[in-house]
């Protein structure tokens, strides 16, 4: 389980937090990741294409 939280949005991070430490106290496997880092690097080579 992955909680993303766009920084840019006011209420986002607080938000997307809160629901990640829930989801801790119920023993999910959650990691918060940032969604302006995702777009950055992780999903930097992806591209797209009309098929």
């Amino acid at each position: 389980m992955s909680v993303v939280a766009k920084s840019s949005r006011k209420y986002a991070t607080p938000i997307a937090c809160a629901v990640a430490q829930e989801l801790k106290r119920r023993n999910y496997p959650t990691e918060l990741l940032d969604g302006d880092v995702v777009r950055n690097h992780l999903s930097q080579g992806l591209g797209f294409s009309i098929s």
